[in-house]
């Protein structure tokens, strides 16, 4: 604990008398401890030979300093911004508040030498700490720091180039959308104001807004990374540049509309250094994932990825490749954008401007000797009939079309100008899909469901005895009581009685119901296993999936 040897020995006296180890456990830490260099403390926890609450508890009687819960500790930004995050992370410290002219912190070892004095230099004040686990600590710093960057106290004149204020406050912008994960930027020019909102888990956030003056000037310089017309805003526009943000390369896609108070911009992000999900961990149930993987490991066919912008789609194609054979099969994707890069397949980025659509790009992979065909998306008829032929010729085609739900999907195919016949030929599965945001494990809590709720979930057949929990909020989450999304899944596999059904032009309520009589689990009986599994809340079922 960042104590001499002798005084290590203290802190193993005090888990001893406390009865929290044995004294062959501790022995075994000790030699640990001396072998690789690490502090008492760190070798208990790795050999897992005490828990961070009973080394918190010794650690306190041993110090003197209070163990404090980072989960329900209120942040305060001021105190943020005295310590640079670059040395919280550094010293795995977390300011918690001021307290008159003292800054108060949270740390796993406060008695580390040097650390007080350290900090103290940076803060520029008295310092007082109180102790935190090292697994909260990490993960509360990592939250902590988000959304704390004021972006009016880097304005300066509003100015041109690369190191204007301006352009500045665009880096800090970025920076902090990747730090809170966000997947798009909206900059909203307001009468009295430039709101900034980040879209976090599918939901917007404001973030601190910037002068009316900055609306302009924002819009300009996106304009020019995107190699737009900086002079045109009547006309809306479209456009795309790279940017290193924390050493990361992310390609950001612009789009930029006239409003009365101005141009709103409207930013994507595109991270392309992100881990790629496997197809285990995007939320498919146990029967539904070996149904799933049984039908694209077939060698021909159509699979359908289906719902509404931000669903989630391009993640389960992108998860559905990456289990694919990259060795022995020649895979190809027809992209706009490219998203995620992989080794060992071509991709090919579709550019409607230079001629390059889905259509043609699709027409010259299949002269390229291709076992699998990623096609982005079927918007059109030439696409689809396209991506049929391809299907029915012995080629495995992965698409995404925007419909509701998975017979939806197959109707929109025939409303393209597919003939039933070849859409019932050539499609072998559908997945319907939905995200919700995951309860936070940090605060998460059994509740009653309000009577609303309990109406709704009995109505849509809700088994009886279920425990419900949602998340209360805390800092590890931003007060949200949710983290992460999770997957909610539809999936129609074709059988023979399926196909016929779709070549007689039955209804969609009919084809529903044959396909759940074979097998298929409705959207919204997936969404409440989520619910009943602990997973996720009504509330949130009923925002995401029956909006």
């Amino acid at each position: 604990m960042g104590m001499m040897p002798g005084k290590r020995r203290m802190l193993g006296e005090v888990l001893l008398e406390e009865g929290f180890i044995t004294r062959e456990d501790l022995d075994r830490a000790l030699t640990a401890a001396a072998r690789e260099g690490v502090q008492l403390g760190r070798a208990l926890l790795e050999q897992h030979l005490v828990s961070e609450a009973d080394l918190m508890q010794a650690v306190s009687r041993q110090q003197g300093y209070p163990v404090v819960d980072l989960r329900q500790e209120r942040l305060d930004p001021a105190a943020l911004r005295l310590l640079p995050e670059a040395v919280a992370r550094q010293h795995q410290v977390l300011p918690l508040r001021l307290e008159g002219q003292t800054l108060v912190l949270a740390a796993f070892d406060p008695a580390r030498p040097g650390l007080a004095s350290q900090l103290a230099v940076v803060a520029r004040r008295p310092l007082r700490f109180v102790l935190a686990p090292p697994t909260d600590l990490a993960l509360a710093i990592e939250a902590g720091y988000r959304g704390v960057v004021d972006l009016a106290r880097h304005l300066g004149t509003v100015g041109e180039g690369a190191d204007s204020p301006v352009a500045r406050t665009l880096d800090l912008i970025l920076e902090e959308a990747r730090k809170v994960g966000a997947s798009d930027v909206h900059l909203e020019p307001q009468e009295s104001s430039l709101r900034v909102r980040y879209r976090v888990d599918g939901v917007l956030r404001d973030a601190s807004p910037l002068p009316p003056d900055y609306a302009a000037a924002l819009a300009s310089r996106v304009k020019v990374l995107a190699r737009l017309d900086i002079v045109e805003h009547a006309r809306p526009q479209d456009g795309q540049f790279f940017h290193l943000v924390d050493d990361a390369e992310v390609d950001v896609r612009v789009s930029v509309i006239g409003t009365v108070w101005g141009e709103k911009v409207v930013l994507r992000l595109l991270d392309r250094s992100r881990p790629l999900l496997q197809l285990s961990e995007l939320g498919f149930s146990v029967a539904d994932a070996e149904r799933y993987a049984q039908v694209v490991h077939r060698p021909f066919g159509m699979v359908l990825a289906c719902g509404p912008t931000g669903s989630g789609k391009s993640t389960t194609l992108y998860a559905t490749v990456n289990a694919l054979d990259r060795v022995g099969k020649n895979i190809v994707t027809l992209e706009e954008p490219v998203e995620y890069t992989f080794p060992g397949i071509v991709q090919i980025p579709v550019s409607p401007r230079a001629g390059l659509t889905f259509a043609a790009g699709l027409r010259a992979v299949l002269r390229q000797d291709p076992d699998v065909i990623l096609v982005g998306e079927v918007r059109d008829t030439e696409t689809a009939q396209i991506a049929v032929q391809a299907a029915l010729t012995g080629h495995l085609v992965l698409s995404s079309v925007h419909a509701t739900d998975a017979v939806g999907a197959l109707v929109r195919l025939v409303d393209a100008g597919v003939e039933a016949y070849l859409v019932a030929a050539a499609v072998t599965g559908v997945v319907s899909q939905r995200l919700v945001r995951r309860i936070c494990p940090h605060c998460r809590r059994e509740i009653t469901l309000s009577d609303q709720e309990q109406t709704f979930y009995r109505e849509q057949g809700g088994r009886e005895g279920v425990t419900f929990y949602r998340g209360a909020g805390c800092n590890l989450c931003g007060r949200t009581g949710y983290a992460g999304r999770v997957g909610i899944y539809e999936l129609l596999i074709l059988d023979e009685e399926l196909r016929r059904a779709v070549v007689a032009g039955e209804s969609v309520a009919r084809v529903r119901e044959l396909a759940q009589a074979a097998g298929m689990t409705p959207l919204r009986r997936a969404a409440l296993a989520k619910v009943e599994e602990g997973v996720t809340t009504v509330e949130e079922v009923l925002r995401a999936v029956y909006a």
